[in-house]
């Protein structure tokens, strides 16, 4: 839910949405919301029955239905408010219980010591994080972070800019307290993170093309602690350009063993055919090929192994 507030300095409208309480106007004066569920430090208890929106009289049942209906009203997954959800929960957990909902009935109050004289969540607007998050716990209640990028100029950076619930809402003892923090934009930091990806990314391409080479291939890369990110991308790049060649070089052997197998197949099936008709002729036939294809994949590998040893890897 948006809120229009109107800032006192230039009288320029600014619009906040929700849980932003917080923020800077044009002008740079600072705009505060006017949201509060309750005022802080008031010391009236709810009234258990009627967040519920059920008699004093009613039974166990009449609590369990009317929770279950409220739950589903006002859960957040729904468009909810978060405060109102706690409430319910909080009023059925005393009602629910015989011993507590009398007690609840006698005094009015809850009797829970760890929510202190109201249980309202106290106003951590403006605060730094960690002030904050000792208020937070200091009343009972569980702060959880969330962050807001700002300009690195504003006055808002590392401070509390928003809270759900808000400042004065009634919530049970545990229950979590979500914090807005605007933090600097790292622009800077930013900045240096590409810088650092674009280095590995060129030591990348520069250590595989070392690995593929002729000159670079056979160069060990050792890295200690001081070496930068082109350095370690230069070593990644290395690895794989060393996993292509083996690659390639298995691939390579593996087709020219498959057709050597298959001239060795069809020189067989030849001889057959012709010893069929002539046998001597057929076995000249098959013996001939059967040497001539002993040298050739002799000197074929010959002629590959002195290729790998010069640096070529197809």
């Amino acid at each position: 839910m948006a809120e229009t507030v109107t800032c006192a300095a230039c009288g320029a409208e600014v619009v906040l949405e929700d849980p932003i309480l917080l923020a800077t106007c044009a002008c740079g004066a600072e705009v505060r919301s006017r949201r509060h569920p309750r005022e802080a430090g008031s010391d009236t208890e709810i009234d258990l029955y009627k967040v519920l929106g059920i008699d004093r009289g009613a039974t166990e049942a009449e609590i369990r239905d009317a929770y279950r209906r409220r739950a589903r009203e006002t859960h957040p997954d729904v468009g909810g408010d978060a405060a109102e959800f706690q409430a319910v929960q909080a009023a059925y957990e005393t009602l629910s219980d015989p011993s507590r909902r009398r007690a609840y009935d006698r005094t009015g109050r809850t009797g829970d010591r760890r929510r202190g004289p109201s249980g309202n969540v106290p106003d951590v607007v403006g605060m730094s994080p960690v002030e904050a998050s000792r208020t937070l716990l200091t009343a009972g209640y569980v702060p959880r972070l969330m962050l807001r990028p700002v300009s690195g100029s504003s006055p808002l950076a590392n401070r509390v800019i928003g809270q759900q619930p808000g400042p004065g809402a009634g919530l049970p003892p545990g229950a979590p307290v979500a914090i807005v923090v605007a933090v600097a934009e790292a622009g800077a930091l930013w900045a240096r993170v590409r810088e650092l990806t674009r280095d590995f990314a060129q030591g990348v391409l520069d250590g595989f093309a070392a690995a593929t080479s002729r000159s670079g291939r056979t160069r060990r890369i050792e890295l200690d602690a001081g070496d930068t990110s082109r350095d370690r991308g230069r070593a990644v790049g290395a690895v794989a350009g060393s996993v292509t060649v083996g690659a390639v070089r298995t691939a390579g052997c593996l087709v020219r063993t498959v057709v050597w197998l298959a001239v060795t197949a069809a020189i067989t099936v030849a001889s057959f055919v012709i010893g069929l008709f002539r046998p001597a002729l057929g076995i000249a036939v098959f013996v001939i090929a059967i040497v001539v294809l002993t040298l050739l994949v002799t000197r074929g590998y010959r002629l590959q192994r002195e290729r790998w040893r010069s640096g070529d890897w197809v």
